[in-house]
């Protein structure tokens, strides 16, 4: 990024599933504001199908051009 702005953005062990099924949502709203995001990474993060759209919706929204995009487990 050349102007000051989120760019690369990475949790590793993270909890947005399993027990706090709406962890995600701030996330989402979060990334919905990132239009400069070029690195998401989230590792380990327990997503559920529900949050994993709605993160993915959010980058969607945000009109984001990405370089790399990843959701890994251990």
């Amino acid at each position: 990024c050349q102007q000051p702005a989120l760019c690369r953005i990475e949790i590793d062990d993270g909890n947005f599933g399993e027990s706090e099924s709406s962890a995600y949502i701030p996330l989402a709203e979060a990334l919905e504001k990132c239009t400069k995001l070029q690195r998401l990474e989230l590792t380990d993060s327990h997503m559920e199908l529900q949050g994993l759209t709605r993160v993915l919706d959010a980058l969607t929204k945000a009109g984001v051009s990405m370089t790399h995009l990843g959701l890994g487990t251990y």
